[in-house]
């Protein structure tokens, strides 16, 4: 399992990696979509920072590509969209099998 997630880690961050640089003016910001809503998880406090594991492997990401982490709030069902038409460069929410 460990192995599986430093694997995904690696991928992901050479794949940001080259649409960052591709695509973006502002190569030193990765906007990452979240949800804000599913504890613990990612969880929005009373002053508006957003916490939980989601948050801890957004900045994760963001600290291995050596950008600034912007974390935009996205209602979970738009997230796919929003990432197809670059609104957001990531995203960064649990799921779970129902």
């Amino acid at each position: 399992m460990k192995a599986i997630f430093i694997s995904l880690l690696f991928v992901l961050s050479f794949s940001t990696t080259q649409t960052l640089a591709a695509d973006t003016k502002d190569a030193t910001k990765l906007r990452v979509g979240v949800e804000g809503g599913y504890a613990p998880f990612s969880i929005k406090g009373a002053d508006g920072k957003f916490s939980g594991f989601d948050i801890d492997i957004a900045h994760a990401v963001c600290a291995q590509l050596k950008v600034d982490c912007v974390l935009v709030e996205i209602n979970f069902d738009s997230m796919i969209p929003a990432l197809k038409v670059r609104k957001i460069d990531l995203i960064v929410a649990s799921m779970a099998i129902t």
